[in-house]
């Protein structure tokens, strides 16, 4: 029984290493706070709903085994309307299920 324990922590905590940290965020100030906290692997996740006029600076540097995510919270729900911009800086980074639109 004990070593099935320890097997159990020993895969959580792999597949912790394997994935990163998650930063979910509501803002591009928020973004910006969790930026300089980076690591490979890490996945940063903002919040569905209308994100009007954000300038959004994507800076962080991930790896060819773990890239860095910035992603929506559910595809295609995260809106970026009016003036919003994304501006990516760095290494192996990725962005998925943003919809820009009514700019």
């Amino acid at each position: 029984m004990n070593s099935i324990a320890h097997g159990l922590v020993l895969i959580l905590v792999l597949n912790w290493n394997v994935h990163g940290r998650e930063w979910l965020v509501g803002s591009s100030t928020e973004i910006k706070s969790v930026l300089s906290d980076l690591k490979p692997g890490d996945v940063v996740v903002m919040k569905s709903g209308r994100w009007h006029d954000q300038k959004i600076r994507f800076t962080a540097n991930g790896t060819a085994q773990k890239p860095i995510l910035l992603k929506a919270q559910k595809a295609g729900q995260t809106r970026l309307t009016g003036k919003s911009r994304l501006h990516i800086y760095g290494t192996y980074l990725v962005v998925d299920g943003l919809l820009f639109t009514e700019g």
